[in-house]
């Protein structure tokens, strides 16, 4: 038996299904299918002469995916103590009021006194639930902060020399748990060193930057919900980043939507800069919801054809060492080629008048955008 031990260090916390449960950390049902993709695509891409060295212990990982056999490794994770674990309750935007009593009744409600509340992040899935009271939904993000070992055990000599080189590379690319593209639940291997890890990141994105990472899990999650906001959101009136970059080609589909969908107000279109689903490049959301009118409506998102049902965004944020790392895959083509989705209130868009169909864009070079819209402060590498 071929017995690996690897050590990783957390460095922002991971919303957890069982965030209840002592000990609850990294899953390998999670981990384990993330690496044997890894190692079947972005492995072999970045490092084809390692790859090449590896070519038997390769093999049999595509055959056991492929065949859907059992795999021939085993893999566990396990934590030093539970007494070094710290839980957060994360929000959208805590309104200024509620910032004093909100954390009382958290800590209150889970039994947690130490509870650290995020008053704004990029989650937004705890706001009604809070509201409600339904405090069995909500979902924690558990930080630990000492050594977390991921165990690999496997009788194939092939497959646990593959692991020696592949496992700690994944942690370079991946996040975990929930809303992991906006940098929850980001972990590396303790023996990556700055330079391989921006290695890494240089040559499995198209896009690549990096800011010194703000101090607390506060200033980290406000920098990226800010970053994120910049380039996909107008705010306050000003354009987004998305906007400035498509002006004279494409009109954003928000301003039809308000319209036609929101308001029930017709809305006419600049034939010269057609409106396009512009933001779904960075993001399919299900849906938007406008809960300051007084109809409260919920406008559903759905592609007309019923391929596309989500797209994560394709940015990706990660924290390693003192830095924190934008990434950018390129924009899947199932979201581009002018594919129409309709945007509606209702049950049905069949049967509601309260509808809008709009096509995506043709093309999007996610690298020109970010090459072009670097956010300050950021170095691209």
């Amino acid at each position: 038996m071929n017995a690996l031990t690897f050590t990783l260090r957390q460095h922002t916390p991971i919303l957890h299904f069982q965030h209840f449960q002592p000990g609850a950390t990294l899953r390998a049902t999670e981990v384990k299918p993330k690496l044997d993709r890894f190692i079947l695509g972005v492995f072999q891409k970045i490092f084809p002469e390692s790859a090449a060295s590896h070519k038997a212990g390769i093999a049999k990982i595509q055959s056991a995916v492929k065949e859907k056999r059992p795999s021939l490794y085993k893999m566990s994770i396990s934590q030093e103590s539970d007494k070094n674990t710290e839980y957060y309750y994360f929000e959208s935007n805590i309104k200024s009021s509620d910032r004093e009593t909100v954390p009382l009744v958290l800590q209150k409600q889970f039994d947690r006194p130490k509870l650290k509340v995020i008053f704004r992040s990029p989650f937004f899935a705890n706001t009604d639930k809070r509201e409600k009271g339904k405090w069995d939904e909500i979902r924690l993000g558990v930080f630990f902060q000492g050594d977390i070992f991921v165990h690999v055990n496997t009788w194939d000599e092939d497959i646990s020399k593959l692991m020696k080189d592949a496992l700690p590379l994944l942690f370079c690319v991946e996040n975990f748990g929930m809303r992991q593209s906006k940098g929850f639940g980001s972990f590396s291997e303790k023996g990556i060193s700055i330079h391989k890890f921006e290695e890494v990141a240089r040559n499995a994105f198209v896009f690549a930057a990096k800011t010194p990472v703000p101090s607390g899990q506060s200033a980290i999650f406000k920098t990226i919900d800010t970053v994120y906001k910049t380039l996909r959101y107008d705010n306050q009136g000003k354009y987004s980043a998305l906007e400035e970059f498509l002006e004279g080609k494409a009109t954003l589909e928000k301003y039809k939507i308000t319209q036609e969908v929101v308001s029930k107000k017709p809305y006419t279109e600049d034939k010269s800069q057609p409106v396009r689903f512009i933001r779904s490049v960075l993001g399919l959301p299900g849906l938007h919801d406008y809960p300051n009118l007084e109809d409260k409506p919920k406008v559903i998102i759905r592609d007309t054809s019923g391929e596309v049902e989500r797209y994560k965004s394709p940015i990706t944020f990660k924290v390693f060492k003192d830095n924190l790392y934008l990434l950018a895959n390129p924009v899947h083509e199932k979201m581009l080629k002018n594919r129409d989705f309709v945007f509606y209130v209702g049950d049905n868009p069949d049967t509601t008048s309260r509808k809008a169909i709009i096509p995506t864009l043709k093309s999007f070079s996610i690298e020109t955008f970010l090459n072009n819209h670097t956010p300050n402060g950021w170095e691209t590498l």
